[in-house]
């Protein structure tokens, strides 16, 4: 499953089915995201990469919290 992290700049709104929608015309069906998570910033490295791991773990817990 394929998600979508999405931080807005200030002052600007957008929502997931906007998100889906640019989505949907930019991507091959495989490619696009099934759900947008909208956070407040990106978890980086320190040589300025996203650390993804911590996306993941973010994702496992929301996961573990739906089921508890």
């Amino acid at each position: 499953l394929i998600h979508a992290f999405v931080v807005v700049k200030p002052d600007h709104a957008v929502s997931s089915e906007q998100v889906l929608a640019h989505c949907a015309k930019a991507l091959a069906s495989f490619k696009r995201p099934k759900a947008v998570h909208f956070i407040d910033a990106m978890p980086l490295t320190g040589s300025g990469k996203i650390r993804r791991v911590e996306l993941r773990e973010w994702l496992a817990s929301k996961a573990q919290q739906r089921i508890a």
